[in-house]
């Protein structure tokens, strides 16, 4: 039989060679009738940018007040006047040169922010506890990012303990504001398609215990104060009581009732000073529904971290009004957050696209304000998200144009709104984090890691904090 390894090693580098001569090709054209677009065979394995942070394009830090995000890459403003059935009279955009540094109030007299403000204030004069309600996609999973949010609000006004928590978790490992196990639950979330009848909670999950489910939860050092609580909160649905066992620090185990809840969610509670360690056990699996736990020590302020993996916002409008209302009658928000778009956010962006989902979006947020009547809803516009685009490594368009249709929706809508995508650094963000050493984002330029997270964090706290010190000097 006759060797043709010659040969195809030849061919091998004939073609490898054609490629190269292609790459080096860098401006769009058209050849025999075809269109031909810039490539880079090498872009994937390249450094695109510089290793060492001194040479990076600059990157605001938490304690910089004296950064102002890039704007020239904004899509152009709308008018103001709003086709259709606009809620309010909707108010000019803030100046470019703020964008990332403030939240902005579109709300009615601008009143908003002092609404959220004084109920801060309430904190020390009125010994109560401001809660915050964070609906977002895996940008904040496993506590990312939030987990910095909340430590640094808590350091300021109060309140120990994570607040939230599901009961199962994708990557349970990741999770840095505590140390979470589990076993024996049936996991249903919004962005689901079957069963699409389930009684699904706050979070966007309900999770049915089969067989003997346990949970564990126990505090980590990373975050001083989510170390330790005082309060339970076991948030559930039962048509008849059933019975859970507990075990804190590690002590023996005792019951606790779960009253039957009429058809409504429900919660029980558990009191003890100083807990840094708790355990579920339950062994009644029948009709029984759960939703999570929440660990508080306040007053003071919680973050509540409602990340539903893949959700571009739409799936919100399966937790139904009435549920809604019921944990917000339980748990008492104080300013809704909303935080979607990189699930929608793609390399093939069309204005047809945008539209689709500007109007998707517009239902969920007219959603939102029928689950929270009267409650201040904070747009926080999507981050960063880089990707391929014609060979070269950079923010996604889509990006800009969803950021851009954000802000408008939250002037439309009358409510706040914080440009995420300004304040991690705009354009290029992404990569410049993913090319520092230690890497502050990962190499899919859409996630942060812990670092990053700590940074975005520490962010929007010090824009937050900076912006209530304004509110208390005017």
């Amino acid at each position: 039989m006759k060797n043709y390894l010659g040969q195809t090693l030849g061919l091998t580098v004939l073609v490898v060679a054609l490629l190269f001569a292609l790459s080096l090709w860098r401006t769009p054209g058209q050849a025999l009738g075809l269109a031909l677009k810039p490539m880079d065979i090498f872009a994937a394995v390249r450094r695109d940018v510089p290793a060492t942070p001194e040479s990076l394009p600059y990157l605001p830090a938490a304690g910089d007040t004296a950064w102002i995000g890039d704007s020239t890459l904004m899509p152009p403003e709308v008018s103001d006047t709003v086709a259709g059935d606009a809620l309010f009279a909707v108010a000019p955009p803030v100046d470019t040169g703020y964008f990332g540094r403030i939240i902005e109030d579109y709300t009615p007299d601008r009143l908003g922010l002092a609404a959220f403000f004084s109920v801060i204030d309430s904190i020390g004069s009125h010994q109560r506890s401001v809660r915050i309600a964070f609906f977002g996609d895996s940008f904040v999973e496993g506590d990312l990012v939030l987990g910095d949010l909340r430590d640094t609000l808590q350091g300021i006004w109060g309140g120990r303990g994570v607040g939230f928590l599901p009961i199962t978790e994708v990557s349970p490992g990741f999770r840095r504001t505590g140390n979470m196990q589990f076993d024996g639950w049936k996991t249903y979330s919004i962005v689901q398609k079957e069963p699409a009848r389930m009684p699904f909670g706050i979070n966007g999950y309900v999770y049915v215990p089969s067989g003997e489910a346990t949970f564990h939860f126990a505090g980590s050092k990373w975050y001083r104060n989510t170390r330790q609580w005082s309060t339970v909160r076991l948030l559930y649905q039962t048509p008849a009581q059933r019975q859970v066992y507990y075990r804190t620090n590690g002590a023996a185990e005792y019951s606790l009732p779960l009253p039957g809840t009429g058809g409504r969610v429900g919660q029980a509670l558990l009191q003890q000073p100083g807990m840094y360690d708790v355990r579920l056990r339950f062994p009644e699996t029948d009709s029984l529904w759960v939703y999570g736990i929440s660990l508080e020590d306040g007053p003071g302020i919680y973050v509540d971290n409602f990340s539903v993996r893949g959700n571009s916002g739409i799936g919100l409008r399966r937790i139904s009004v009435e549920t809604a209302r019921r944990f917000d009658a339980l748990l008492h928000y104080d300013l809704v957050i909303v935080q979607f778009g990189l699930n929608a956010a793609t390399a093939y962006w069309t204005p047809a696209k945008l539209e689709w989902y500007r109007k998707e979006l517009q239902r969920t947020y007219a959603h939102l304000r029928a689950c929270f009547p009267g409650r201040p809803i904070m747009v926080f516009s999507i981050g960063d998200r880089a990707g391929k685009v014609n060979g070269e490594l950079m923010t996604m368009p889509s990006v800009i144009s969803i950021a851009g249709m954000q802000r408008d929706l939250a002037r439309e809508n009358g409510f706040l709104y914080f440009d995420l995508f300004h304040a991690m650094g705009g354009p290029g963000a992404m990569v410049r984090l993913a090319a520092m050493e230690p890497p502050e984002a990962s190499k899919d330029f859409t996630h942060l890691s812990h670092a990053g997270g700590r940074r975005v964090g520490r962010r929007i706290a010090q824009v937050l904090i900076e912006t209530y010190q304004q509110y208390r000097t005017q």
